[in-house]
């Protein structure tokens, strides 16, 4: 885990750079309104280690501290908010299906090939009921509107019964909104 995903790790870290971006330059004390001052003191010098805010001291009668995204920073708080509206949105992208047992019951995640960063294997059981097993790459990429979806390289389509069944492993999510704050989400190539 490099740097930047460990303190990206950290719930209020992301919390932070999101409240940064969308209030711009602030008060260290204005960061109360997402978590406590302990936390806040904890987690402000990583996040300028990580070269992701800058904290300028002002003297005014008593010190007063500036705190800034850097560009660094922006453009990660940038991805981590279209991260978090693709996940929230009002469009239901990754519904299970009513029947989705059915569907899903010769399906089972590859869990010593899930280490990889911008993929999920799963096998296909039984495949065409022939008895023999496949494995199957479902990659994080971005639609055509810039929305993070999982695109099954078998099918070559976002919606498919592999998709569907990556999207309701816990880990998924977590794993889309990671990624693409390191930015190693990728348009998919028409």
């Amino acid at each position: 885990m490099d740097k930047d995903e460990d303190i990206l790790s950290h719930k209020y870290a992301t919390t932070i750079l999101l409240y940064l971006l969308d209030n711009g330059s602030s008060k260290k004390t204005d960061l109360q309104q997402v978590s406590t001052m302990h936390t806040i003191d904890k987690l402000l010098p990583l996040l300028e280690n990580s070269g992701l805010i800058s904290i300028e001291e002002q003297r005014l009668g008593r010190r007063i501290y500036a705190i800034q995204l850097t560009d660094k920073g922006k453009r990660i708080a940038e991805g981590l908010k279209k991260a978090e509206q693709a996940v929230y949105s009002q469009e239901d992208l990754h519904a299970l299906p009513p029947n989705y047992t059915d569907q899903f019951k010769n399906l089972s995640a590859v869990t010593h090939l899930n280490v990889l960063d911008d993929r999920i294997a799963i096998r296909d059981l039984n495949y065409g009921g022939a008895g023999h097993d496949r494995i199957v790459f479902v990659y994080l990429k971005l639609n055509g509107n810039n929305i993070i979806r999982l695109w099954c390289e078998v099918d070559k389509v976002f919606d498919c019964v592999h998709t569907k069944y990556a999207w309701s492993l816990p880990d998924v999510q977590a794993m889309t909104q990671i990624q693409y704050a390191k930015g190693n989400i990728n348009r998919v190539q028409k």
